[in-house]
Formats: C-alpha cells, sequence, structure tokens
C-alpha cells in the first residue's frame, strides 16, 4: 500500500519487516527488489537478490533478478556451473542465453546435460537443432523424449508431426 502511495521509505520497511517474520517468502524480497530497481536503490536490490539466494539457492527468482542487475550474463552462469554443474536453473539459462546468442554448438553439451537431468526444454532444443541438422531419426527421438517429460506441449507435437509426414 505504501509503495502504492509512493512512500518508498515506509514500503521498504514493511517488506523488511515482512521478510523479518517469513524469510522464506521470496514473494515479497521479488517485490521489494522490483521497487528497488524502479527507484534506482541498487544497495536494497542486491540485497534482496542476495536473500533469494540464501533461501532458494539458484532459483528461476534468483535468476529473474539477475537478468536485470547484470548486463553480461554468461561470465556469471559459467562461474556458478564451476562450482554447482548440478544447478538446472542456471544451467537452461546459460543454454537459452546461448541459442539466443545463435551460438547452437555452445549450448549442445548443456542441454544435453539437462535432457538426462529429464528437462523436457533441453531435450525440445536438442530435438529442432537435429532437425536443423537434417538428422531426423535424432529429432524424433529427442522430440518424443521432450513430449514425455511434457506431455500436452503444442509445439513438440507439431514438430514431430511434421517430421513424420
Amino acid at each position: 500500500m505504501e509503495l502504492e502511495l509512493g512512500n518508498c521509505p515506509a514500503a521498504k520497511e514493511s517488506f523488511i519487516a515482512a521478510l523479518g517474520d517469513r524469510p522464506e517468502h521470496t514473494v515479497t524480497a521479488m517485490s521489494l527488489f522490483k521497487a528497488a530497481l524502479n527507484e534506482h536503490d541498487a544497495d536494497t536490490a542486491k540485497s534482496m537478490h542476495n536473500h533469494a539466494l540464501e533461501v532458494e539457492d539458484f532459483s528461476w527468482n534468483w535468476i529473474e533478478m539477475l537478468r536485470q542487475i547484470v548486463p553480461d550474463l554468461e561470465p556469471h552462469l559459467r562461474q556458478i556451473l564451476v562450482s554447482r554443474p548440478d544447478s538446472v536453473p542456471v544451467r537452461l539459462e546459460l543454454s537459452r542465453f546461448l541459442l539466443a546468442a545463435g551460438r547452437e554448438n555452445a549450448a549442445l553439451p548443456h542441454l544435453q546435460l539437462l535432457a538426462y537431468q529429464g528437462v523436457a526444454e533441453a531435450a525440445f532444443h536438442l530435438g529442432t537443432s537435429a532437425q536443423n541438422q537434417g538428422n531426423k531419426a535424432e529429432a524424433v527421438r529427442w522430440l518424443r523424449r521432450a513430449l514425455e517429460l511434457n506431455p500436452g506441449h503444442e509445439q513438440t507435437i507439431a514438430e514431430i508431426a511434421k517430421l513424420e509426414e
């Protein structure tokens, strides 16, 4: 309420008090993080980013915050993977980054690890990559795996149908 009224210091105090009562409530941390960014309060934003890390580890919330405060994600994500190679959110975010940058070959090893960990999105990207390389059998295999992991995913169903025509 205070934030809506433009009373940012009071809103910050309320958010911090709420986090003191329920530190696991990262929705509060995310809200304060966004408000801090809007108010150009880098210290509070960083504090909430660190809070999310402490409570949730390298979670999707933490990565969402990281995207907003770090201009070049790749080195940060790679550094995290050195000490935490098992982090699915970090590895998937790096894979997405590499794919968006047109660096499919660099993303492939990460996607393979993720697919073997049961990440449907990774299996889907491996399928479309195999399809782009003209390897229809491998494409179908990966896309079927993606569909097993995420039944009903329309884009996967469409890609399989296209390959089986």
